[in-house]
């Protein structure tokens, strides 16, 4: 059935009253909602500390019991001490100096394991990285500059300068307990034979080489 526009009754409530209603009918969820949004922006704005922020920063000290990779920082809008972890590129409030070591002897968040063949490695448990490097040793070779790769593994008046940066180690358990292997503190790798061994086995093979060489040249 059509309808004609002289049936249609024109409303009698103005064109916002249904806004006003609206308003009316729902201002206690609406209020509910703002002050928790509020609550919620309050709370993480004071929970969590700003990197870019950080007005005050200073190293902890390198040891034994410390992390070697955390700065002490203060939180400019709470005043609090934080703590970035640059290599992990993550911050806490908590002080790692104070966190019970995984391994004694070694900082937070490192631990010693041993894998099949009984070689020590370390895991960082805040970044899941393992590396055959001690971590407090790698910090102090670093520190000294040895681990530069200006200088000649076989340099030195004794032709042995890799002796300051591979370093020996032994298998602790397994079938291999009891042999030595070589962590090289420059590229991080392992390796059973010794950097002496393998200059003299290397020399060896040139001389064979030579030697064969000469041989097909006609001058042996």
């Amino acid at each position: 059935m059509a309808v004609k526009l002289s049936d249609i009754q024109p409303s009698t409530q103005p064109p916002t009253a249904w806004i006003i209603n609206l308003i009316h009918n729902h201002t206690p969820h609406i209020l509910a909602s703002t002050t928790l949004c509020g609550i919620l922006s309050i709370y993480f704005y004071y929970s969590y500390p700003r990197e870019h922020q950080m007005v005050a920063t200073r190293p902890i000290p390198v040891s034994s019991d410390s992390p070697v990779d955390f700065e002490e920082a203060i939180d400019p809008s709470s005043g609090k001490t934080y703590y970035l972890n640059h290599t992990a590129g993550t911050t806490s409030w908590e002080n790692p100096t104070l966190r019970e070591p995984f391994t004694p002897g070694l900082p937070y968040p490192y631990e010693s394991q041993i894998d099949s063949k009984g070689r020590t490695y370390y895991v960082n448990h805040q970044t899941k990285a393992t590396s055959w490097m001690h971590p407090v040793k790698l910090e102090e070779l670093k520190a000294s500059g040895i681990l530069d790769t200006g200088s000649d593994k076989y340099g030195g008046d004794d032709g042995q300068a890799w002796k300051g940066w591979i370093l020996g180690a032994i298998a602790a358990e397994g079938e291999y307990e009891g042999m030595d292997y070589w962590i090289d503190y420059r590229d991080g790798s392992v390796n059973w034979q010794s950097p002496e061994d393998a200059r003299i086995g290397s020399e060896k093979v040139k001389r064979k080489q030579a030697a064969l060489e000469a041989r097909s040249s006609g001058k042996l």
